[in-house]
């Protein structure tokens, strides 16, 4: 006999609860609330992986705002404001702009004092990079094997191939050069 099964009891009448022994008395489920369990658990699994998903998100956000870097141009450089950048360097930036059906992407700079941007443009290896905000990209200009005559009061650009769209309107880069970086600055259209 087998007290789990109701009616195996002598003298049991099954849906009877007027049971002598209501411990003998246990009551088998029916097949489809042990379906339901297992869902509900499948349903409380999938919420708390949602919720791990979203604080690791957060998490993200919240780092690459904080300015952490995340790609390797932007690795040991120095951050400097614009500003900085105009008074330090003798540099004044300018747009960065997409072109070409958004295929390339400008960045136009003004010369303010070229013994000043002679020293930051240094090699034709030491090119500027762009470095794309929240993401590994970094584009690199394609003037790499010219030499760049810097003069007072003349304008640049540099263009960059935009590899696999990394980069669309609105956009944040830095532009990154021997060492110093000018962060957040907007992609323009």
């Amino acid at each position: 006999m087998s007290p789990d099964v109701t009616g195996d009891v002598p003298g049991d009448v099954p849906g009877d609860v007027t049971d002598e022994h209501p411990q003998r008395r246990l009551r088998v489920p029916h097949p489809m609330h042990w379906w339901s369990l297992v869902r509900h658990a499948r349903r409380r699994t999938f919420v708390a992986a949602g919720v791990a998903v979203a604080v690791l998100a957060a998490a993200l956000v919240f780092v690459m705002r904080d300015g952490a870097p995340t790609n390797a141009a932007i690795n040991g450089s120095t951050p400097i404001t614009a500003e900085q950048l105009a008074q330090d360097y003798g540099i004044r930036l300018g747009i960065v702009g997409l072109i070409a059906a958004g295929g390339l992407v400008e960045l136009k700079f003004q010369v303010i004092d070229a013994d000043k941007a002679s020293a930051l443009f240094g090699p034709v290896e030491s090119m500027p990079k762009l470095a794309v905000e929240g993401s590994s990209r970094v584009l690199q200009s394609s003037k790499g094997g010219h030499k760049l005559t810097l003069l007072d009061g003349a304008s640049y650009f540099f263009l960059y191939t935009n590899v696999a769209n990394s980069v669309a309107k609105g956009s944040q880069v830095s532009f990154v050069v021997n060492g110093v970086r000018v962060p957040h600055l907007t992609v323009q259209q």
